[in-house]
């Protein structure tokens, strides 16, 4: 008797692991868009900030640089997601965003070094984020995304870091050149 209940138990295990492993997935896959989808949201809305209150036309054609290439990202995001029937976020209200309330009581030269200051760190942040995550993404279309999406952060970090030494007047006073790279 004793077998029977230890054999049906490791049947049980083995039918239902599957399961667990295919929902394990499912629910990393579900953090990995929803940080994804926030974050990206969060640049749409500070870039658009930036167009408003920039003082620096280099820094108000790098904070449109960023709308679109975040908008692009966030609508491919949102698309994979769709189609993976991954649970597709609800964005957080702009108030809840701690760096756009900061920027928002910020005027001038001071806006553009804190806004571009604030790209650079968040820009490594999620470069290193996008890195670690493309070794562990198991999906192939999150996988992709991944590997379409950093050489467009990266080109964001550098024109961010080009712009600082501007703001900061050790690089030159030309706008940063947009990449055709796509995310």
């Amino acid at each position: 008797m004793r077998e029977i209940l230890v054999a049906a138990s490791l049947a049980a295990l083995a039918v239902s692991f599957p399961a667990l492993a295919a929902d394990t997935k499912n629910t990393m896959n579900d953090r990995f868009v929803d940080k994804l989808a926030r974050d990206g949201q969060s640049e749409v809305e500070v870039g658009q900030l930036a167009q408003q209150k920039a003082s620096s036309p280099a820094v108000k054609s790098f904070a449109q640089r960023l709308v679109s290439d975040h908008e692009k990202a966030n609508q491919q995001l949102m698309s994979i997601a769709g189609k993976e029937g991954i649970a597709v976020p609800s964005t957080d209200k702009p108030e809840n965003d701690p760096m756009r309330t900061k920027l928002e009581g910020l005027q001038g030269a001071e806006f553009d070094r804190a806004f571009v200051e604030a790209q650079i760190a968040d820009h490594k942040k999620d470069i290193q984020y996008l890195e670690r995550e493309e070794k562990e993404v198991k999906d192939p279309a999150l996988a992709s995304f991944i590997r379409q999406t950093l050489p467009v952060m990266e080109s964001h970090l550098k024109m961010a870091e080009e712009l600082q030494g501007q703001l900061h007047g050790t690089g030159s006073t030309t706008p940063p050149s947009p990449s055709t790279t796509k995310p």
